[in-house]
């Protein structure tokens, strides 16, 4: 980064201060907001203890939407590592669902590890090879945690992802997404990924995702942020329709590595799209 970089940066940044956009304080790569039980959780699992994590996504109980998000950001503790503390975990606590959950969603980060930032033409064969192995795994994996916990929805919300990468059909599509609702109708997080499905730039078009997401948003409850899903489609509009050869594009961008301020959410705050940190970057 040159000197003019970072006069353009620090400029910017008093001006999103001066506007109130976001407070003087330190920025979190790892979540999105004030969450100090999950923080805690990631940073001893990466060090290979497990309890505070099985203890925080047993305490999720049937918040799906906590479910999801605390699955996705443990899923990532450990990077490389993560199958050290996960096998921990299962062998103290043989055939639990949590365990399970984490371990799918854990395989499913390391499959989009696998493959990596670069584009389809730029992709090694042996990469996509590995990721498509890795992604069949996370499939059984996902399967197993669905059968140890039948009412969850996360792991079917998980398994759009291994959905995008394997290229799944619109009827597969259709499929997998009617586990989902009949377990959790309004799961955002589902819905940001199927939007990604339904999007140009991955399986669908510009019109399925604009069509989805409106349906989505007209069946919203109040106060939720599913009602803003069509603003969220409209900027897929921004995104290069997909070639005919597949791409398996990365997730690029501030969605993938959040770095949003760390300030405290009020109680019952919905969570802001891409920052339910379940979704695997490449």
């Amino acid at each position: 980064m040159t000197s003019a970089d970072v006069c353009v940066a620090l400029a910017l940044a008093g001006t999103a201060l001066s506007f109130g956009m976001f407070p003087l304080r330190p920025q979190s790569r790892l979540l999105a907001g004030s969450d100090p039980a999950l923080l805690r959780a990631i940073v001893l699992a990466g060090v290979g203890i497990w309890r505070p994590a099985a203890r925080l996504m047993a305490q999720t109980g049937q918040d799906w939407e906590r479910r999801a998000v605390c699955a996705g950001s443990l899923g990532r503790a450990g990077g490389w590592w993560w199958p050290v503390w996960i096998r921990a975990w299962e062998r103290a606590r043989p055939g639990d669902p949590d365990a399970a959950l984490v371990r799918a969603q854990a395989q499913v980060h390391h499959a989009w590890r696998l493959r990596g930032a670069r584009s389809a033409n730029e992709t090694a064969a042996s990469r996509f090879r590995r990721f498509h192995r890795a992604l069949f795994t996370a499939r059984e994996n996902l399967d197993n945690a669905a059968l140890l916990n039948p009412d969850d929805p996360t792991p079917h919300a998980i398994a759009i992802w291994p959905a995008l990468g394997l290229g799944y059909t619109d009827d597969m599509m259709h499929a997998l997404w009617d586990d989902i609702v009949k377990r959790a109708p309004h799961h955002f997080a589902a819905h940001s990924s199927a939007l990604q499905y339904w999007s140009g730039k991955w399986h669908g078009s510009h019109e399925k995702a604009r069509v989805f997401a409106e349906r989505a948003a007209a069946d919203a409850p109040a106060g939720t942020l599913l009602a803003a899903l069509p603003l969220f489609a409209g900027t897929r509009r921004t995104w290069p329709a997909r070639s005919s050869t597949p791409s398996f594009p990365r997730r690029s961008g501030p969605w993938s590595t959040p770095r949003w301020p760390t300030w405290k959410q009020p109680p019952g705050t919905p969570l802001c799209p891409g920052f339910s940190t379940w979704s695997p970057t490449a």
